[in-house]
């Protein structure tokens, strides 16, 4: 019995030095201490994987967008916008762009969460367990607000990237760019 343990461990320690009597309860903790210490890196390598791939479509997607608009870019830049004038005002562009796809993104996600799981999502039993468990996904502010910072550096900085090799063309070709 549980509260057998300290008496036992005594006698095991005074009766066999060598040995070092660890209860079931320490034990738990540690084996639950590596479970969740190894999910926890699991989740860290699935996150870099999704962060990686959200902004490779972000970047990509705006900077199609900026080579697209080369002919306007060169417009500006031949009635008199500066290089900087121009970067600035796309850059302005991306963080918005960046700042509203964001929130667009947190919304829908908030709204799924309601609409469609507002139960959350059944999961198969864990180890140990023998019944399957409910989850539930949980927004929080401050990864909402790191969501909301990757959208608009992300844009930003690909807006900046993009723009700055289209303004650096000579007027004519972004001109004539098709």
């Amino acid at each position: 019995r549980d509260q057998d343990w300290p008496v036992f461990a005594h006698w095991l320690e005074a009766n066999f030095p060598q040995l070092e009597a660890t209860s079931f309860a320490v034990l738990d903790k540690v084996y639950y201490q590596h479970a969740v210490d190894w999910l926890g890196e699991q989740f860290a390598v699935i996150q870099l994987i999704i962060l990686i791939v959200v902004t490779l479509g972000i970047s990509n997607t705006i900077a199609f967008t900026v080579m697209e608009r080369t002919p306007e870019i060169g417009n500006l830049r031949a009635n008199g916008e500066s290089k900087t004038d121009v970067l600035r005002l796309l850059g302005y562009e991306g963080v918005l762009l960046g700042l509203f796809g964001s929130l667009a993104g947190l919304l829908v996600a908030l709204l799924y969460n309601i609409i469609v799981i507002p139960d959350g999502l059944l999961m198969p039993p864990a180890p140990g367990l023998t019944r399957q468990f409910h989850v539930r996904i949980e927004l929080q502010a401050v990864m909402a607000l790191k969501a909301i910072g990757l959208g608009v550096i992300t844009a930003a900085l690909a807006t900046l990237w993009a723009a700055w090799h289209r303004v650096r063309m000579p007027i004519a070709e972004a001109l004539r760019y098709r």
